[in-house]
């Protein structure tokens, strides 16, 4: 039970890269195979990644995922980013910054 009191930290819009899966430069490969191979592979990272963040009780929303980059995106608080490096797999973390246009 949550308690009203407590304030809820921020989240962060973060961009998380994983490690891409092993054998895409084996000769037999296609384009397609290779899109496929990591498309599997990035999902199937991405459900580690929510699993190790519920089990250190990490907040996150909007985990959205860019396959085809082994990339997903997620909204985590500030001080969760360090943690976040240490997850197997994980190549890199970085918050993204917005970006500000100016009106014409």
């Amino acid at each position: 039970m949550k308690n009203d009191n407590q304030v809820q930290p921020e989240l962060v819009r973060v961009s998380v890269l994983f490690r891409p899966p092993t054998g895409l430069q084996a000769s037999n490969e296609t384009p397609d195979s290779r899109y496929q191979k990591i498309t599997r592979d990035t999902n199937q990272k991405r459900k580690q990644l929510i699993k190790w963040l519920r089990r250190h009780r990490i907040d996150y929303s909007d985990v959205t995922m860019m396959d085809a980059f082994s990339t997903v995106f997620l909204n985590i608080p500030r001080d969760a980013i360090a943690k976040l490096r240490t997850v197997p797999d994980v190549a890199e973390v970085d918050e993204e910054v917005p970006m500000q246009f100016d009106p014409l």
